[in-house]
């Protein structure tokens, strides 16, 4: 895509995410007039920015295993684990791509402010266009 055009697409979505949501559609209507293609592309965005909400404001799980499947993602296995949370190696079967998966303990789901944060650094991790990846043989990274 034209980085031009998906830096356009970008400012759009920001300008929408800046609106209440009963107001985006407007306008994104006159935003994006006579332009469906790049409608679309925002409209896109914006429903994937509410499914990860929806996802990780769903109820914590206190154990997950091998193979499991939670929403799209396949658990491969358990990567690490600490105090702020699990993280597994999964896949997601809807995109094919290998990814990474925080999971809140579930104490921690009860705390606003630790949920406030998680979600912050889910957006954060989110924004990245650059992901490196480190082997055994290659771990500078």
């Amino acid at each position: 895509m034209d980085p031009e055009r998906w830096e356009r697409i970008e400012q759009l979505y920001n300008e929408a995410l800046d609106r209440r949501p009963e107001e985006r559609s407007s306008f994104l209507a006159e935003a994006c007039r006579g332009d469906e293609e790049m409608r679309r592309e925002v409209d896109s965005l914006l429903d994937h920015l509410e499914k990860d909400r929806a996802f990780l404001s769903s109820p914590a799980v206190n154990h997950i295993l091998d193979n499991e499947l939670l929403a799209h993602y396949r658990i491969v296995k358990k990567l690490a684990a600490g105090g702020v949370g699990e993280v597994y190696q999964a896949r997601d079967t809807k995109l094919k791509r290998e990814v990474a998966i925080k999971i809140l303990p579930v104490e921690f789901s009860r705390d606003p402010d630790r949920v406030n944060r998680f979600q912050r650094e889910a957006e954060v991790l989110a924004s990245l266009d650059y992901v490196s990846y480190c082997t055994p043989v290659n771990e500078v990274c």
